[in-house]
């Protein structure tokens, strides 16, 4: 049975939230109220989605998911009722696959996470990736820094007169 961690900052009760997973298939492995713990518990039960539901996202929820992101990447979803550019843009930043403005709905819930869960995929690959080609660059750099060095102390061109 996949695994949901549940995120909720005040005034937002987990419940609907809980049975919507639980609807779709999910197990709820565990309940939080404090963004701040959200690296550490999703570390520590490996859940295959995470669902926050916060009015308006905090700083501190954003920073979390940031931490999330670099440190432990999972698929994250975010309900809520702030429209503002603002908060879209820190957390496509922070790493939310899903943003949910006024749309829980436990009938759409299972194609939300769908999404969710495709949107990880592709980021999670696309970062790797990148990891990738840095890589080679820098290696592809330290042999032209090696080789280089070489030819010119072959050629004569050392510094030396």
């Amino acid at each position: 049975m996949p695994r949901a961690l549940i995120v909720t900052e005040a005034p937002v009760v987990p419940e609907p939230y809980r049975l919507g997973l639980l609807a779709c298939g999910f197990s709820v492995v565990d309940e939080i109220d404090d963004p701040q713990r959200l690296v550490k518990r999703a570390v520590a039960i490996e859940p295959e989605v995470i669902v926050i539901a916060s009015q308006t996202p905090s700083q501190k929820l954003f920073e979390s998911t940031r931490a999330l992101d670099t440190h432990a990447p999972h698929a994250v979803m975010l309900f809520t009722a702030a429209i503002d550019h603002a908060s879209i843009d820190a957390a496509a930043r922070a790493g939310v696959h899903a943003y949910i403005v006024d749309g829980f709905s436990a009938r759409r819930l299972m194609v939300q996470i769908d999404v969710a869960r495709a949107r990880f995929k592709v980021m999670h690959g696309l970062k790797s990736a990148l990891a990738d080609a840095e890589g080679k660059l820098e290696e592809r750099k330290l042999v032209e820094r090696v080789f280089g060095a070489s030819e010119e102390k072959a050629n004569g061109v050392d510094g030396d007169p």
